[in-house]
């Protein structure tokens, strides 16, 4: 939860999940602009990085995809 609050106050992003997805572990997926995305992944992991288990950035993801998860992402 501090990563996903470090991503959105560092950068123009959006949440579009933040949960827990097992015991003792919590995953955040954020949508923006791929240099703001970078910036804040970069920015959380710098601040908690021994926190951080995985992390990747898919660039360009077509916007259906969000439906998916049963949201909607601004683009």
């Amino acid at each position: 939860m501090h990563a996903s609050d470090i991503m959105l106050k560092t950068a123009d992003v959006e949440l579009v999940i933040s949960r827990t997805i097992c015991s003792g572990k919590y995953m955040s997926i954020i949508g923006g602009d791929v240099a703001a995305v970078r910036s804040s992944v970069e920015t959380a992991i710098d601040t908690i990085g021994f926190g951080v288990i995985d992390y990747f950035i898919i660039p360009n993801v077509h916007p259906d995809i969000f439906s998916c998860t049963g949201r909607t992402f601004r683009s």
